[in-house]
């Protein structure tokens, strides 16, 4: 399954016992909704900018779709000045979809 936000979101702290780095995050959730097996997470500072770099990468590009929509159209000239760079270029290239997670059923250091 591809990462999504809501792997990081909905995971708890899981602090690493013996081992762990300190400047890596560690994190358990459910592997899914109807599943009572846990899978873990870890993250070190990169990995987690990386993460918040391409949510808001998604978030960017889904306003610039949502701009091209709603001008799709409609004159250049009735479309307002600071939306014209978004309607003149047309769609918005395909977001890329980031790589799949492996989450590991057994905690790791």
């Amino acid at each position: 399954m591809p990462f999504n936000r809501n792997q990081l979101l909905h995971a708890e702290y899981y602090p690493a016992s013996f081992g762990g780095q300190p400047d890596t995050l560690y994190l358990i959730k459910r592997a899914d909704k109807r599943s009572r097996k846990s899978v873990y997470l870890k993250f070190t500072l990169s990995q987690l900018r990386s993460i918040a770099d391409q949510m808001r990468r998604g978030v960017v590009q889904s306003a610039e779709v949502h701009i091209y929509r709603r001008f799709d159209g409609i004159p250049l000239e009735k479309v307002p000045t600071a939306y014209r760079p978004y309607v003149v270029s047309g769609p918005p290239a395909p977001l890329e979809i980031p790589p799949e997670l492996d989450l590991p059923t057994k905690p790791q250091s």
